[in-house]
């Protein structure tokens, strides 16, 4: 079985033919002043951003208060340590049993 060659608009080392630089040619020039035109509408909106957003003194913004020291009698409930074994003071005898 032959292969039968087909025609691309590259070479086998994947460069650019003569015959797709010459159908690109004509975009060339408006692509590129689309894509610079494109780049100044989206810099300026990021630059006007940064500008407006630097210039706010965040006065408005209500900063809440530091928090309040805990009490010593709540501080001693919830410094309590926790019980050793938990099953030991079950009812139920299987649960007496683990925990021996």
């Amino acid at each position: 079985m032959v292969k039968s060659p087909h025609s691309t608009y590259y070479d086998p080392r994947l460069r650019q033919g003569a015959a797709l630089v010459r159908a690109r040619r004509p975009y060339l020039f408006k692509n590129t002043v689309t894509g610079l035109g494109l780049l100044g509408v989206v810099g300026s909106i990021y630059w006007y951003t940064l500008n407006a957003v630097g210039q706010d003194n965040f006065d408005d913004v209500k900063v809440p208060d530091a928090p309040k020291p805990v009490a010593s009698k709540q501080a001693s409930l919830l410094m309590k340590p926790v019980a050793q074994n938990a099953y030991q003071n079950s009812d139920r005898p299987m649960c007496n049993m683990l925990a021996n």
